[in-house]
């Protein structure tokens, strides 16, 4: 029982890895262009037009485009390009004005308030 419950947690543990790293993926190529700045700048590609200070950015530049075509080209992200909505009517997205009819009733009214016949040997009123 014990060896199950840890599956779980490692399961778990990697699955959320995954997941973080396929949603982060971006964030990932900026901070490894931090931390390898000088590797960038080595391979920059603008070295020779130095007003333009790129300091290896066209480099991480080119890793994020790389990345977006390989997500580019994954089958789930063609379904989203479809239009989801086929399946609704002309007027799906149309408001029409609420309209309210007071004379009306679908509820039956409540009885006139009177007084409750109670039992006077209990409920005494006050004498003044």
């Amino acid at each position: 029982m014990r060896k199950v419950n840890t599956y779980n947690w490692l399961g778990a543990i990697v699955m959320l890895f995954v997941f973080v790293m396929q949603s982060f993926n971006n964030v990932i190529i900026v901070s490894d262009y931090y931390l390898n700045t000088s590797k960038y700048i080595a391979q920059c590609v603008n070295k020779a037009n130095i007003s333009m200070h790129c300091n290896g950015k066209c480099q991480m530049e080119k890793k994020i485009r790389q990345e977006d075509k390989k997500r580019g080209n994954a089958p789930e992200n063609k379904i989203d390009s479809f239009n989801n909505f086929y399946c609704l009517g002309q007027h799906a997205f149309t408001l029409s004005p609420a309209t309210f009819d007071l004379d009306k009733k679908d509820f039956p009214l409540l009885p006139e308030p009177k007084t409750i016949d109670r039992p006077h040997s209990i409920f005494k009123p006050p004498i003044v």
